[in-house]
């Protein structure tokens, strides 16, 4: 989900690659718990190697691009 679509973790991902996205979602996380969250890499991937998703990698993501915006 993260890297299909119009999200600013694919924007970076098209411009720069794994590493640019790897960047984008490190910055959404500490922004998303700046304004309250609780997000770790953990929470979503099964390993930061492969990038594996656990099944509630989605809905999190969702929460995740949201509360780095400073919504609830």
């Amino acid at each position: 989900m993260a890297t299909e679509g119009e999200s600013p973790v694919d924007q970076a991902c098209k411009e720069g690659g794994r590493d640019a996205a790897k960047k984008k979602m490190k910055e959404l996380v500490k922004a998303a718990n700046k304004h309250g969250g609780d997000f770790k890499c953990g929470r979503c991937h099964v390993d930061t190697k492969r990038f594996e998703l656990k099944d509630n990698a989605d809905d999190d993501f969702k929460k995740l691009l949201q509360q780095a915006s400073g919504g609830e």
